[in-house]
């Protein structure tokens, strides 16, 4: 978040497409420090998330539940006060 305008390797136009809601973990690790400007509650589990379709791996945070490999998860967003960042993007099992 933002989507990328222009390729980072070849600075080609990219091509917006909508793409599933859903997921599976696809590694994960326990954070104790959020770091400066991060407004979660410590400990949290982030997790990158395998998108069937997206060439990249979209990193986010397991609202609730233990994470597993290949464990499936949709996304939910947030829509009031959105920070326009990472933040306004959670996981939670599907």
């Amino acid at each position: 978040l933002p989507p990328r305008a222009d390729c980072p390797d070849c600075y080609a136009r990219t091509q917006w497409v909508e793409v599933p809601s859903k997921g599976t973990i696809y590694t994960y690790t326990m954070l104790d420090y959020a770091g400066v400007g991060i407004e979660l509650k410590t400990p949290y589990w982030q997790i990158d998330v395998a998108i069937k379709g997206v060439d990249t791996i979209f990193k986010g945070i397991l609202l609730n539940g233990k994470p597993e490999i290949s464990m499936k998860v949709k996304a939910q967003f947030r829509t009031k006060n959105p920070t326009h960042t990472i933040l306004d993007v959670w996981w939670v099992p599907a």
